[in-house]
């Protein structure tokens, strides 16, 4: 079955219950607009077929009334197409039975990086766009873990910027400094293996490759977890056969 396929049969699927949900009707979008395609919902078809959906299991009293209840539809649905947005910081454990993501994409100077190339070092992979207030005032935190002498040859930062050209990222950068490679999640194919849809977020790996700490929201210098994490994986032997992480990324 195709994208296009699957995205439809969704769609056919979740519209009988978007209509029927009543005063709970946010609620009860939540999750399959999340996993949907915003393109197709937000399409004229996509936009009839809600239609057909609502006229079926609630017909409306009025041409008004049913506008303003597909209206209302594709306002949340635009809503919920962007990554949630974190000013709390929540440091947890990567899930031991969880697999680790591959990891393989291009910096801004044309650099390939995989992950699985990295290993006998600490990764620190941190997801941001350049419009997530929280994402921009946590980088200090990271500009000054790259530039720690202490950590040199030992940690990798890497920033993954979530489906933003290079063009915005480059004059992003001509206002905010990078002391580490920016890596491009064009289709943000990434950040849905490695996130649970929220910005910003922080992985820290492990020397085999692991996954071992998800910080999701902004990290400051006081109390974000994130140096004494890192500190307690590069203590660990390289060959370190602890598997409080996944199974090594690639």
């Amino acid at each position: 079955m195709t994208t296009g396929s699957k995205t439809w049969s969704r769609l056919n699927h979740v519209a009988p219950v978007f209509a029927r949900a009543g005063q709970h009707l946010v609620r009860q979008l939540v999750r399959p607009l999340a996993e949907a395609d915003k393109a197709d919902l937000l399409s004229l078809p996509g936009f009839l077929a809600l239609n057909q959906h609502i006229n079926i299991a609630m017909p409306p009293r009025s041409s008004r009334s049913r506008f303003t209840m597909l209206a209302m539809i594709l306002a949340v649905t635009a809503a919920l197409s962007q990554p949630l947005l974190a000013k709390e910081v929540s440091l947890q454990r990567w899930p031991s039975d969880a697999t680790a993501p591959p990891l393989q994409l291009t910096d801004m100077d044309g650099k390939e990086w995989k992950l699985h190339a990295l290993r006998g070092k600490v990764v620190v992979l941190n997801f941001w766009a350049s419009w997530c207030g929280p994402c921009i005032d946590e980088l200090p935190v990271f500009n000054e873990l790259a530039a720690n002498e202490s950590y040199k040859g030992k940690l990798i930062i890497l920033g993954v910027n979530f489906k933003e050209s290079a063009g915005v990222i480059q004059r992003f950068s001509g206002e905010h400094q990078f002391h580490y490679p920016i890596l491009m999640d064009k289709s943000g194919e990434y950040f849905k293996k490695w996130t649970n849809g929220v910005l910003p977020t922080t992985v820290v790996i492990d020397q085999q490759g692991r996954p071992r700490w998800r910080i999701m929201g902004e990290l400051d210098r006081a109390n974000s977890g994130l140096k004494p994490a890192i500190d307690r994986l590069l203590a660990e032997p390289p060959t370190s056969t602890s598997r409080r992480g996944a199974p090594e990324a690639k």
